[in-house]
């Protein structure tokens, strides 16, 4: 039957569809005003040359919005206090998925569902934007495969992490741009104020491991009791966001990975015990070399001594760092310095 239609009526055809579609796509952002809607409408009206009046408009409206609820089965809820439109579910879905990435959108859910897992309220924002266009049996599949595999990405800190903090952070890594910020370390002392830091920052994230966010920077400048400091040896720090105070971006570019940062060798043996199992390398750019009585040793380099010895020491007597001397002296000190904490009445 299609096939003796008129040009002119397939394209009006068309443009009615192509309306419906640009006010669903609409209303899948967020609930909609009326007025935003109808100037949808109306500037599809203008693109096909049309010049509608009001009440042509307010028609032209009410048969699209019929349209969604007939074409799309839309359950379309009108808030009239507020002259609002929201889109609450459809019965006629426009995607579905197959059973793998089902299982996917699945581990999403589980995973992000507390609201102190990172990006939490975007991924549950992605997540109730495909529940609308889903068919309703597959929710009923993910309410099935739950339990199936968990991660564990909630915070385990009390930090209060600023919008102010979280915004500046933000912006100057993704500009490039010198951040300034006052942060005061857990090894200061108590009364000793907030160190200055001006910093080309790398990146920001979440270390499941320990449950804190970071910033990962290069130190620039320090302000502190000792006085200033100029960093030329491109060493990186990691930040907890929580502690960082005050941000201000500043107006100095940096180039990315422009500058050389300081690596320190790091070689590690594990014991036949751990490695018979299987060794897991913690660290970019490892390699190992199996030994004949069933140890390994594992070599790589580190950006961060002091987070990377740290996370050394959940093998216990199993691991014993043995190469790079700058990392067997701070390991040497960690030790004897958990080994007087513990001597300690």
């Amino acid at each position: 039957m299609s096939k003796n239609l008129s040009p002119n009526t397939r394209r009006s055809q068309w443009a009615v569809f192509d309306r419906c579609l640009a006010l669903l796509l609409c209303l899948m952002h967020g609930s909609s005003s009326g007025d935003e809607l109808r100037r949808i409408v109306n500037d599809k009206a203008t693109d096909d040359g049309d010049d509608l009046s009001l009440d042509a408009l307010d028609k032209r409206f009410e048969e699209d919005r019929a349209r969604l609820r007939n074409w799309f089965a839309c359950d379309l809820s009108y808030d009239r206090s507020s002259d609002t439109y929201t889109l609450m579910g459809m019965e006629r879905p426009l995607l579905d998925l197959n059973e793998n990435a089902l299982r996917g959108l699945t581990f999403l859910h589980t995973t992000f569902r507390s609201d102190s897992a990172p990006m939490s309220a975007e991924v549950q924002a992605l997540l109730d934007s495909l529940w609308l266009v889903l068919p309703k049996t597959r929710w009923k599949n993910v309410e099935r495969q739950r339990g199936l595999l968990e991660l564990d990405l909630s915070a385990r800190d009390q930090d209060v992490i600023a919008d102010v903090a979280w915004q500046k952070v933000q912006e100057a890594v993704s500009q490039h741009q010198h951040l300034e910020f006052e942060y005061k370390s857990p090894s200061q002392p108590i009364n000793q104020p907030e160190v200055l830091h001006i910093v080309e920052p790398r990146r920001y994230f979440f270390d499941p491991s320990s449950g804190h966010y970071y910033l990962e920077a290069c130190h620039v400048e320090t302000y502190g009791p000792a006085g200033r400091k100029i960093w030329t040896n491109g060493i990186l720090e990691r930040f907890r966001m929580g502690r960082i105070q005050n941000p201000r971006i500043l107006p100095n570019r940096f180039v990315p990975d422009g500058r050389r940062y300081k690596t320190s060798e790091l070689v590690y043996e594990l014991t036949p015990q751990i490695a018979r199992g299987g060794v897991t390398l913690h660290f970019p750019n490892s390699t190992k070399i199996e030994r004949e009585d069933g140890s390994v040793e594992v070599r790589t380099t580190s950006t961060s001594l002091f987070f990377d010895l740290r996370r050394l020491l959940h093998y216990g007597a199993n691991c014993r760092v043995i190469g790079g001397e700058e990392a067997v002296n701070d390991m040497k000190k960690l030790i004897k310095q958990l080994y007087e904490r513990y001597e300690t009445p």
